[in-house]
């Protein structure tokens, strides 16, 4: 779904009061960048069109043709691109004041081995461990929820069906941060899956 899409523009028109939102987007393989997120590209005017959210799950699309060309445009300087879209993420999400619960894809095939691991002497084709992966997508939710203090859940998709989920308690100061699969989470109230069923 675009911005300006006939989808988009009834959702915006008919609905804009929505407290929970779920949006697939079409990657688009001419970007060919690791932080040009056809899920993320979108969170501008979900901002500006839907200040009720309370729920927002971005999703994005692609085949494994593109998934192959996206991860071999990485380069030491995507690090930095990506940790500023990670910023420009949280400052549109501080600016969703009703916004509780948050999720987004960042799949681990579509990055390179090494920018995951800031690791530049090794080869891309050099597996990450689990732990490697854990350790990388627990710091990405923890940054995001210390810019975003507000949020009390924040889901992370690596490899469908698995996301990293992280989740504030009332009156803790730091997410916990665990993996789950989404066939686990079947009850339709749970976050993600309340909108997903």
């Amino acid at each position: 779904m675009r911005r300006n899409s006939e989808k988009y523009n009834i959702l915006r028109n008919r609905h804009p009061q929505l407290k929970r939102l779920w949006i697939v987007c079409r990657y688009r393989v001419e970007q060919g960048e690791l932080y040009s997120n056809a899920a993320w590209d979108i969170l501008p005017a979900i901002r500006q069109d839907f200040r009720q959210l309370e729920w927002l799950i971005l999703s994005e699309v692609f085949t494994e043709e593109e998934c192959f060309l996206r991860c071999h445009y990485v380069s030491p300087r995507d690090l930095t691109k990506l940790h500023r879209a990670i910023d420009g993420i949280a400052s549109k999400l501080n600016e969703m004041p009703k916004l509780v619960r948050f999720a987004f894809p960042l799949d681990q095939h579509t990055m390179c081995n090494r920018l995951m691991r800031q690791d530049w002497t090794s080869s891309s084709k050099e597996q990450l461990t689990h732990k490697q992966v854990t350790a990388w997508y627990t710091r990405l939710i923890l940054h995001i929820s210390r810019a975003v203090p507000r949020l009390e859940q924040i889901c992370v998709t690596h490899d469908y069906p698995f996301f990293f989920r992280g989740i504030k308690k009332p009156g803790e100061g730091e997410m916990a941060v665990t993996e789950c699969n989404m066939s686990e989470v079947d009850r339709d109230f749970e976050f993600p899956s309340g909108l997903l069923h």
